[in-house]
């Protein structure tokens, strides 16, 4: 992992579609909890600019029946690696570096789905966590 730049710890995670132009998907990352959102895994979107290197993002979901725009940022390619620009710096995202993984990323690759803060302010019944982890 050395050779391409990348850290040991995984700061964050994708699962991208590509439809065309377009890239839609989810982003985990650890500090994305702070968002206020019952679930770790945010909405993203973006187009890609002009070249196929880069793409302008946008990471958002529905609150309330309306959509919320968090942030926007950039996603660049090299090869088989994805590296983070552009985001406000408090999120830790910028220079995260990501390897392509072949195999599909899945939800239950992310350590946990939900934000436990937000479910009942972090006393999740014994019951409970069984059943979300």
């Amino acid at each position: 992992m050395a050779d391409y730049g990348l850290t040991e710890e995984n700061k964050a995670a994708v699962d991208l579609v590509v439809e065309g132009n377009w890239v839609n998907g989810t982003i985990w990352w650890d500090q994305s909890c702070n968002l206020g959102l019952p679930w770790s895994g945010i909405l993203i979107q973006g187009y890609i600019n002009f070249g196929g290197k880069s793409a302008e993002m946008e990471i958002f979901d529905f609150v309330g029946g309306h959509k919320v725009t968090f942030m926007t940022g950039t996603f660049r390619v090299d090869d088989q690696i994805l590296e983070m620009s552009d985001f406000p710096v408090e999120t830790d995202l910028n220079g995260s570096r990501l390897f392509h993984n072949p195999d599909p990323a899945t939800i239950e690759d992310w350590p946990s789905n939900y934000c436990s803060d937000f479910m009942f302010k972090g006393q999740v019944s014994d019951s409970l966590k069984q059943d979300y982890p």
